[in-house]
């Protein structure tokens, strides 16, 4: 029977050509394999699978992905007869990933640190950064991506099937940068290009006055909101300290510049806060517990030492759960959870003289209802959190666990 062999399937990765194919007619004593690629041809040898009829190759290759290229396979008998096949190929198939999307997400607070990022005046913004694909079964790859500001990110690998990618990058505002995402391996696959336009920082964060002011609203709305808090809580013990007016008038007070806060249209200080809700939640539950140990021993509403212990433990735990939530969104770093622990000691003293004035003047039994010793133990523990809170944070900073802290 005269030798007859045939090619079944050509792939590559970019550095290498695959090829399978089958011989019969004779048991060859070498199979040449030659690929011609453009002006590049590139010889091997095939291997015969465990004396069956079927072969493979495996050829160092800088063939590009997708591109046409032809392969000549010829079989030597041992009778030194040969046959010969030619396998043209339209496009070669490289394991190549295919990137289905690339979506930027700008982050929710400009970065504006003291000193401003080298060539950042204007302010600089994280921008998250999520790319999704398949890669072919049997596959393997990795991507990169060019940020578009000549920095590169790590080297993502992948493994067949589809995969989402999360990364992000610190852009200067002030510009439009053209990106790619870059396959790495296989080589000659096709990247897929974005681009990212960060918007301008607002007010709150670049003009100093502003900022000042929207941290000075910001404060009193939280000293209110934790006086009202307070006082209302209080008022529903059986007791005679006769609150509810007072936290009444400090409520209005608290709405006023909570109002102030959120409305863009006067100062806009909510375009500079990281999803304020849970924290400002975590920061009123964390002051209402330490102003609460004032009244631990008070004669017109004596509690237990375990409610303020418990609002305190309480109070951490949701600024963490913020801190967690959204430090990867906002962004956030650790130092802006200590930042908001030490805001919250601060408050809580101005919140807790209020609220002994306000008690002391409507109290039905005056002068003592707040005993001088178990006000002096909300002070400390209000000191200690704050000392505590502060040497973290620098701690933190000296870590440079805080890279791009505004």
């Amino acid at each position: 029977m005269a030798c007859v062999i045939q090619i079944n399937s050509v792939a590559g990765n970019g550095s290498t050509i695959f090829v399978n194919g089958q011989v019969t007619g004779c048991i060859p004593t070498n199979i040449a394999i030659q690929i011609n690629c453009g002006a590049l041809t590139f010889n091997g040898t095939g291997t015969q699978q465990g004396g069956s009829i079927f072969w493979s190759a495996s050829i160092p290759a800088t063939c590009p992905c997708n591109n046409p290229l032809t392969v000549i396979a010829t079989a030597t008998c041992p009778d030194l007869s040969t046959c010969t096949t030619t396998f043209p190929v339209s496009s070669l198939f490289c394991c190549c990933p295919s990137i289905t999307s690339v979506t930027t997400t700008e982050s929710t607070v400009c970065l504006n640190p003291q000193p401003p990022l080298p060539g950042c005046p204007n302010g600089s913004r994280q921008i998250n950064i999520t790319i999704t694909g398949t890669v072919p079964a049997g596959c393997s790859g990795s991507i990169q991506i060019n940020y578009g500001d000549s920095i590169l990110s790590q080297v993502y690998s992948l493994s067949s099937g589809p995969f989402q990618i999360t990364d992000s990058h610190v852009y200067c505002i002030g510009g439009t940068y053209n990106g790619v995402v870059i396959v790495t391996s296989p080589n000659g696959c096709q990247g897929s290009p974005f681009s990212v336009t960060p918007s301008p920082c607002p007010d709150c964060a670049t003009n100093l006055f502003v900022k000042l002011l929207c941290g000075a609203i910001h404060a009193l709305f939280l000293t209110f909101a934790i006086v009202t808090s307070v006082l209302a809580v209080v008022n529903t013990i059986p007791n005679l300290c006769g609150t509810g007016l007072a936290a009444g008038g400090f409520f209005a007070l608290a709405v006023i510049f909570l109002t102030i806060y959120l409305t863009n249209n006067i100062l806009g200080c909510v375009k500079c806060a990281c999803n304020p809700f849970p924290k400002w939640l975590g920061i009123i539950m964390l002051g209402m517990g330490i102003c609460m140990f004032m009244f631990f021993g008070s004669n017109c509403a004596p509690i237990s030492i375990a409610i303020p212990i418990f609002l305190v433990i309480a109070g951490f735990g949701m600024l963490y759960g913020w801190y967690l939530t959204y430090r990867d969104v906002c962004p956030l770093t650790i130092c802006h959870f200590w930042d908001a622990v030490i805001l919250t000691a601060i408050v809580s003293v101005i919140a807790m003289y209020l609220i002994r004035a306000a008690v002391l003047a409507v109290a039905i039994i005056p002068p003592n209802t707040i005993p001088n010793l178990s006000f002096n133990i909300g002070l400390v523990v209000a000191v200690i959190i704050l000392l505590i809170a502060g040497v973290l944070r620098q701690i933190n900073i000296n870590n440079n666990n805080c890279v791009n802290y505004p």
